[in-house]
């Protein structure tokens, strides 16, 4: 089973708060830091086989990328965001539960397109555990669409 990981963000309100809630989300946070995500900067330090002094830069490259991660879920929530989460393999994962059917994938693009109709920002992040996390999309203020294409051609 491919392992995949999801963290959707949308503005800390409290009428987006009742939303989650009575759609049956239980997996709410209200911080993160990027660089803890599933597969941590450090991660990589397991299986390395090149010199250390390539491996610290790659890590640093993976802090830096992680870094600009934070800085668009910052810059897009200043007054604060709720994450939901979520993965394939987490029995406990909401998805399971609020959307109908057997098919994981079919029930990810439920929530997606119900993310789409109840949000007007939103930031969603993927990792399919082969390449690392990615901005798989996102609805944001147009002032921050040149930060959002920076990030989106991140993978870390």
């Amino acid at each position: 089973m491919v392992y995949f990981d999801w963290k959707i963000f949308v503005p800390k309100t409290e009428k987006n708060l009742k939303k989650l809630k009575d759609k049956g989300f239980t997996q709410i946070e209200t911080k993160t830091d990027c660089c803890d995500w599933y597969i941590a900067p450090d991660d990589y330090a397991e299986d390395w086989e090149g010199t250390e002094e390539e491996l610290e830069d790659l890590i640093d490259q993976k802090i830096d990328e992680r870094l600009m991660f934070q800085r668009l879920i910052e810059n897009t929530f200043p007054n604060g965001y709720l994450m939901i989460w979520g993965n394939k393999k987490d029995p406990s994962d909401n998805l399971w539960t609020i959307f109908k059917g057997e098919d994981y994938w079919e029930k990810y693009e439920e929530l997606k397109k119900w993310i789409r109709r109840n949000f007007k920002i939103y930031l969603i992040f993927e990792n399919d555990d082969l390449n690392g996390w990615y901005l798989a999309e996102w609805r944001i203020p147009s002032k921050l669409k040149d930060l959002a294409e920076k990030v989106k051609g991140i993978v870390s």
